[in-house]
């Protein structure tokens, strides 16, 4: 839709306005957002969308688009007054980063709980410009060659690792380094600004043999200071069994060998992390373990791995990613590559014998008001008054709902690499669905993942996305690349 005043009937959209909030009565329409702050255990909170843009889209014959319903704000709930039908909703929700961006939920329910996930300590403030930790840690054994070390920050999401000789001797007994805390020497986990560590937030030292936790030092709580804070944890060592594990890389590699555009280049990989968010089905925490699988292994994995901190709730979560890639290089964006994917992911919690044959149907073709995006490099030309309709044929019907991320390509600042910024998000029930006529801006170069999803949402014919399970299985494929002409 467009934002300027004025405008909306000129791009086949009429504007109304809602009526006053209503309790979900007979006559409205409504969606109530839940935020999920997720740092060392998950914190709901209504989410207030008062100060945010929703509109319903009605459909409308007479301008071949749809008449769009101005919603009511109240508390964490938007609302119109509309007696029939099921309107898709279009929403911001103001905390996406790097991009604000819409979504567009167009499903068959008039009543909405729509589920906001961020990985954060909720009210954090900023990370010190000079903060740093002076750490201490007392270890259960002689420092190893084959060891690495690391801290990692639930709460504030960010690791650091150490860096042998500089920060750590082989054979000594301890490591003692001071870490400024900073976007050069830690690594963001959550992709959000850095915020200070506070006593909310749970700092570990982790000890690592190529890919397994062996070892595990919690320190106590702590305020940051905006200077040196020195904090001191005795490291234990971690007891570890063989998991049993079951995934079929040739059933896979089958699969990916499908959709159009073709990939080229595959890769298998698995990990096993303790995830204080796995109630939304997300595995983010430390690692326990992980490995890559190749074609020819048998699918049968059976290394160990133990997680000292199942106490804490963070479950032993197991991810199962795989990818089929390929290359284009995009010609009105400098000649720079672009790499895009299809792939099937599952996500699970670890209860043995786990098999993971990833369900979820597998986008094989996606179309763009009936052309397909077969190959990458198309010159798409859309109506700019109209609608705009995306489809999707997958290898089965195995899906519980579909959703459509709308990708823009754009140069990086140095002019040195292409960026992936997201434009739009559809969540829809069906595997066809339309998006309002200005999503897609003429001149600009796309493209679009299209992801069948199965499992994880127990109340998904409720219209209920706050309630969430393991096991998730998603299919995905990263349609054409095109730039977009005018009709």
């Amino acid at each position: 839709m467009c934002l300027l005043a004025g405008c909306a009937q000129l791009f086949g959209l009429h504007e109304t306005s809602g009526g006053p909030a209503a309790d979900a009565s007979p006559t409205s329409v409504t969606m109530q957002i839940q935020r999920i702050s997720v740092g060392t255990t998950p914190a709901r909170t209504a989410y207030d969308v008062s100060q945010l843009p929703a509109n319903f889209l009605v459909p409308d014959s007479s301008t071949a688009g749809f008449t769009r319903v101005k919603a009511t704000a109240a508390g964490d709930t938007w609302s119109a007054e509309l007696p029939e039908g099921t309107p898709a909703m279009e929403i911001t929700l103001g905390l996406d980063l790097p991009d604000p961006f819409r979504r567009l939920y167009a499903l068959p329910q008039r009543n909405l709980k729509v589920l906001y996930g961020i990985y954060e300590q909720p009210n954090a403030p900023a990370a010190p410009a000079n903060g740093a930790l002076a750490v201490t840690i007392n270890l259960p054994s002689l420092i190893d060659a084959s060891e690495s070390y690391q801290l990692y920050s639930v709460g504030s999401w960010a690791n650091h690792g150490f860096t042998p000789t500089t920060d750590f001797a082989v054979g000594a007994g301890a490591i003692s380094a001071t870490v400024p805390f900073n976007a050069t020497l830690w690594g963001n986990i959550s992709g959000r600004p850095f915020t200070k560590i506070t006593s909310a937030d749970e700092v570990l030292a982790l000890r690592y043999v190529g890919n397994q936790l062996t070892g595990a030092a919690e320190f106590p709580p702590f305020d940051q200071s905006d200077t040196t804070s020195t904090i001191a944890a005795t490291m234990t060592a971690v007891a570890a069994a063989p998991m049993d594990v079951h995934v079929s890389p040739t059933t896979i590699n089958q699969r990916l060998a499908m959709p159009t555009p073709k990939g080229t280049s595959l890769a298998m990989n698995w990990s096993l992390n303790a995830a204080p968010g796995s109630e939304i089905a997300n595995g983010t925490g430390p690692q326990l373990q992980a490995a890559g699988v190749a074609l020819a292994d048998s699918g049968a994995l059976t290394v160990p791995f133990g997680n000292p901190f199942a106490a804490k709730g963070w479950k032993s979560t197991f991810t199962w990613a795989t990818s089929n890639a390929r290359t284009f290089t995009v010609p009105g964006l400098s000649n720079l590559p672009a790499t895009l994917y299809c792939g099937l992911n599952e996500i699970a919690e670890y209860a043995p014998p786990l098999t993971l044959d990833t369900p979820a149907a597998l986008p094989v073709l996606v179309s763009i008001n009936s052309m397909t995006l077969a190959t990458d490099g198309q010159t798409i030309a859309i109506d700019p008054t109209k609608p705009v309709t995306l489809s999707l044929v997958a290898d089965n019907s195995d899906a519980l709902f579909y959703q459509f991320n709308i990708y823009e390509l754009r140069v990086n600042a140095a002019g040195t690499a292409l960026e992936n910024h997201v434009a739009y998000v559809v969540v829809t029930a069906t595997s066809m669905t339309q998006v309002p006529n200005d999503v897609f801006e003429t001149g600009k170069t796309y493209f679009i993942r299209a992801h069948t999803i199965k499992g994880g949402y127990p109340s998904f014919a409720q219209g209920n996305f706050w309630d969430r399970n393991l096991p998730y299985s998603v299919g995905f494929l990263d349609a054409g690349v095109f730039t977009v002409t005018a009709l």
